[in-house]
């Protein structure tokens, strides 16, 4: 995934959960740093997988918005699925 692929990914699920994930955030360097991390964890994988993974993580946790880790996981999940 690119940086813009997580600039989207972050928008997307600001949208979802937009009382408990904030981006873009108000300060540049926070929406940096932020774009940065999830690059770093995100960045060997396809963007095709890693949407269907935040859209399954979406659906079965309407509460709060899934981790980096948690994404990751999921993906691993789709992965092993016969």
């Amino acid at each position: 995934m690119t940086k813009n692929n997580i600039i989207e990914l972050l928008s997307y699920l600001s949208s979802c959960y937009s009382n408990r994930l904030k981006f873009p955030k108000s300060d540049k360097r926070e929406n940096q740093m932020m774009v940065e991390v999830w690059h770093d964890f995100l960045k060997y994988y396809d963007q095709e997988l890693i949407n269907l993974a935040v859209k399954k993580l979406v659906i079965n946790n309407s509460k709060w918005p899934p981790s980096v880790g948690e994404i990751i996981k999921e993906v691993k999940n789709i992965q092993k699925a016969p």
